[in-house]
């Protein structure tokens, strides 16, 4: 009896082993396909003898989702629209000044005048990233102000200590020493910049930049116009510039820092591509994820969807 009940063991514990394998193998590989829209391209091939002033090939900041698994063309009217206006910003961006108080002035200020770029523009990538948290952290290990990657990226902008990396004007400066870095490289192109700023330059090509990156380069441009006084939300342009009289506007969901908030919304957008979102900062720093939609009928096919997401939508704040 005993030998049977061992036996008995035995076999359930080989039965059970290979079940396991059999379908963590299915499982690790239906996972495999869920997360090829998130991959990060390989390290770049770096000419040793260029060494000091490679670029790190991982973005700087890895606080959104690579939400897309092919690059759509660059050449359509929006992105060129986009590339417009930072490029119409540029021309002008020594003549404009921050509107209104912003923590940390003087570090901006002194990053801006050793690396030759606007302040502004270092002022809003600081907005969107951490909403000028110095103790910021994202779960990819983007840290402080201006969301600087620990190890890799901060290693090699020369901060070799963690810690230093929530001193606000070293955090900044690092920040702004790796912009002049990608502006030698995208010839500096703000659009290029700013998208390579957060999806890492070897991942941006002129004329087929991903989806995400343009994404995050119209955030930061969002951003840009709230730093200039400007006070028009926070917008994804997927749905910028579709708000109208008849758009309603309800809440899905709220967060307390920017970089879960756009994890979030590109979670959506993968999931459920004919989503009209946009994300919102309101005026007590946090984060939210708003669904557009026109009539009460789309608004509840809208919010159907996302629960069969797997996601419980906030039906208690509605923007009117």
């Amino acid at each position: 009896m005993r030998m049977s009940t061992i036996s008995g063991f035995v076999l359930g514990t080989v039965a059970a082993v290979g079940l396991t394998i059999l379908f963590g193998d299915k499982l690790h590989h239906s996972l495999g396909e869920t997360a090829a829209g998130y991959s990060v391209d390989s390290p770049e091939t770096l000419d040793i003898a260029q060494a000091d002033k490679a670029l790190p090939a991982e973005p700087l900041s890895t606080t959104i989702l690579q939400g897309e698994a092919q690059s759509e063309p660059e050449g359509q009217a929006a992105a060129i629209d986009l590339e417009q206006r930072w490029a119409e910003f540029a021309a002008q961006a020594d003549t404009l000044v921050p509107v209104g108080e912003f923590p940390w002035r003087s570090c901006f200020a002194r990053a801006a005048a050793t690396y030759e770029l606007p302040e502004t523009l270092l002022l809003a990538i600081a907005s969107g990233e951490s909403n000028f948290d110095p103790a910021a952290r994202s779960d990819k290990d983007a840290v402080g102000l201006m969301q600087i990657l620990w190890p890799g990226t901060s290693r090699h902008l020369g901060v070799l200590r963690e810690a230093d990396l929530y001193d606000p004007c070293t955090n900044v400066d690092a920040g702004a020493r790796y912009l002049q870095e990608l502006a030698g490289r995208f010839d500096n192109n703000l659009h290029l910049m700013v998208a390579a700023y957060n999806y890492g330059p070897g991942r941006i090509v002129p004329g087929a930049i991903p989806q995400g990156a343009r994404w995050y380069s119209e955030y930061i441009y969002q951003h840009l116009q709230q730093v200039l006084g400007s006070k028009q939300p926070v917008t994804n342009p997927v749905t910028a510039g579709a708000v109208s009289a008849g758009t309603g506007r309800q809440l899905v969901m709220s967060f307390s820092g920017p970089a879960r908030a756009r994890d979030f919304m590109t979670f959506l957008n993968v999931q459920i591509p004919e989503l009209s979102l946009q994300l919102e900062n309101d005026t007590f720093g946090q984060h939210d994820v708003v669904l557009l939609y026109t009539s009460e009928s789309e608004r509840q096919s809208a919010l159907n969807s996302i629960s069969a997401a797997g996601v419980v939508p906030v039906t208690a704040k509605l923007y009117l």
